[in-house]
């Protein structure tokens, strides 16, 4: 039998990972804001650059982008995040494709920032 609890243990550091502005909040958003709340330092790492966000085909891609990662950095302060948004600015839709060097040195860059975290 699977036993489930709302009080999970409490870590020193959470990272939350996810692929587009916005997902942290909607996947783990409560759980982050809770640990928060109990002293955890929050960390937020963003894949994409969040560059189709929008269903306008005539919108400013550059803009767009700075308006998704100002919401996200705002997001992540209003859920108690201590520390600044990490983007790693791969192409919003491309997450699938992206390989290779460029994104092996990036893994080894995360870890070593995060070093101790959880991740989530």
């Amino acid at each position: 039998m699977t036993v489930f609890t709302l009080d999970l243990l409490v870590p020193r550091r959470a990272l939350a990972v996810a692929a587009h502005p916005d997902d942290v909040e909607f996947g783990c958003g409560g759980t982050l804001a809770k640990w928060a709340a109990q002293g955890c330092s929050i960390l937020h790492l963003i894949c994409t650059d969040g560059s189709k966000g929008t269903w306008d085909a005539n919108a400013d891609l550059t803009q767009l982008v700075a308006i998704r990662q100002a919401e996200q950095r705002d997001a992540a302060r209003v859920l108690g995040g201590t520390e600044d948004v990490v983007f790693l600015d791969w192409h919003d839709g491309e997450l699938g494709r992206a390989h290779g060097d460029g994104q092996n040195a990036w893994a080894w860059r995360v870890s070593d920032v995060f070093d101790g975290a959880l991740v989530q």
